[in-house]
């Protein structure tokens, strides 16, 4: 019994209308899809697509974004949403080309969100040269500026590395030691 592949379980199936049976789909039998997953022209359907955007772009549930994308509009303007959508959408995410296709749009979602040294270094010059910015913000992107570029870094070994500053005072200081105090205390005789 779960060996039995029903209609709905591939993807052809589902997007392509090919069941196996002869004249179904827009490719004539199971070599013209292969030979369109190998040269890599079997590409998702609008709804498909649809589908994968919904989810990943703008964070909808699978069973909500399987009836966005699938549901049609007749000339009418009556609505007809798809049947068992948690379901359906279940068996969509299963499909290795969904699988494959959301794994794309998260791929470029992370590029998206990587910053260059270059980006945040350009947007601090723009901050901190720019004559409309509060001096605190200025300094403070000067300051993150010369952070990022290494200029507060001390050396290591350098000139100054344990190095002894004297100072030529032309007075001399007074002592500022601590002197203990003394307190007289007057001895009574006992009487």
């Amino acid at each position: 019994m779960g060996d039995v592949e029903t209609p709905l379980d591939s993807f052809d199936a589902i997007f392509l209308g090919y069941t196996g049976e002869v004249g179904t789909g827009h490719l004539a039998d199971d070599k013209a899809v292969a030979e369109a997953r190998r040269n890599e022209d079997l590409l998702l359907s609008n709804e498909a697509e649809l589908f994968c955007t919904l989810i990943i772009f703008h964070g909808k549930m699978p069973s909500e974004a399987y009836l966005r994308a699938f549901s049609t509009v007749d000339e009418f303007g009556v609505v007809t949403k798809p049947d068992s959508p948690a379901f359906r959408s279940r068996q969509l995410l299963k499909l290795p080309e969904i699988k494959s296709r959301i794994a794309e749009m998260r791929d470029e979602i992370a590029q998206w969100g990587k910053t260059s040294f270059e980006e945040v270094e350009m947007n601090l010059r723009n901050i901190a040269l720019n004559p409309e910015a509060k001096e605190s913000d200025r300094i403070a992107a000067t300051k993150a500026l010369s952070n990022l570029r290494g200029f507060d870094a001390q050396p290591e070994g350098g000139a100054l590395n344990g190095a002894i500053i004297q100072m030529i005072m032309p007075f001399t200081p007074n002592n500022l030691a601590h002197r203990p105090a003394v307190i007289e205390q007057q001895k009574q005789d006992a009487a």
